[in-house]
């Protein structure tokens, strides 16, 4: 729980808090996304079986579909382009990642 709340919990800079999806979209490439999505799925197929991993596995893409959806919305009617854009090239390197990993 703690690490949880750690992880969430962002420092404050210069008196500004930004939120955990900003911090970690902006900071982390999509390697890092894919590396803890792909070491989440190996510990639910290890510890809960592989229906519960498949399970997963499709969640995630569903998940990240959504988000990149959201944002080619958002990107659609002009809202801070260059932001949208880098993040949908961060979800679409994640899907195209994620929908290749095995199990």
């Amino acid at each position: 729980m703690m690490r949880l709340l750690r992880w969430v919990t962002i420092q404050k800079f210069t008196n500004n808090s930004i939120s955990a999806s900003t911090f970690f979209l902006g900071v982390a490439p999509a390697r890092k996304h894919l590396a803890f999505q792909r070491s989440k799925l190996r510990y639910v197929a290890r510890t809960n079986g592989a229906a519960l991993a498949t399970a997963l596995h499709f969640f995630l893409l569903l998940c990240y579909a959504v988000d990149w959806l959201v944002e080619a919305a958002k990107w659609l009617i002009g809202h801070k382009q260059p932001l949208r854009r880098q993040r949908m090239q961060v979800y679409g390197q994640v899907l195209h990642g994620i929908s290749e990993h095995r199990a």
